[in-house]
């Protein structure tokens, strides 16, 4: 039988169950514990060639769902998590878990295609976005993807920026690099 909870892996939240969210159109995919223990294994290594300060840099989990990426990322550090769920049902249940939670967040209810910078960047050394749309846009409209990664590039010149999307194995981006990881990918700008 499978749990109804996620569990933060590492960092001052570790054993924190997470609820899992509703399904939405039937789908309800979740980032497995490689892929997310992979994901923060690179932030660590960021911040162990000083190229990245978790204290004073902002995570935002863009397509948030769970959120269990954000609050693994609060957990493991970040001076403030920025959520972005667009399903109704979805933000509601997160807004009701963050509540319970003692980290810096702001949580939007919002397209993250079209709200992805409505934030204050000042006074952070960096942004990480976390970019892990439904797989579905990955097959229909792959291309709305390309074009939020590279207008969040073009918008952030002036900042320190480090992206990751996690995707099917079947994408690619010019100027990513690729970390397979079972079915799934990671691609980073790193």
């Amino acid at each position: 039988m499978r749990e109804s909870t996620l569990k933060v892996q590492a960092g001052s939240l570790k054993g924190i169950k997470i609820p899992f969210p509703v399904s939405v159109k039937g789908n309800s995919n979740f980032t497995s514990a490689i892929v997310k223990k992979s994901i923060f294994s690179m932030l660590d290594s960021l911040e162990m060639n000083s190229r990245l300060s978790k204290s004073e840099s902002i995570f935002i989990d863009l397509f948030s769902g769970s959120a269990q990426i954000g609050i693994e990322a609060a957990s493991q550090g970040f001076k403030k998590i920025l959520f972005y769920e667009i399903d109704s049902n979805r933000y509601r249940d997160l807004k009701k878990f963050l509540v319970t939670m003692k980290f810096e967040y702001q949580a939007f209810h919002k397209d993250s295609f079209r709200f992805h910078s409505s934030f204050e960047k000042e006074g952070f050394d960096s942004l990480v976005y976390f970019i892990d749309p439904p797989f579905s846009f990955f097959e229909t409209d792959s291309e709305k993807i390309i074009k939020l990664v590279n207008t969040i590039i073009e918008e952030n010149q002036n900042s320190k920026l480090f992206i990751l999307i996690q995707s099917p194995k079947n994408f690619s981006m010019e100027g990513f690099t690729e970390r397979l990881l079972g079915n799934q990918k990671i691609l980073i700008n790193f």
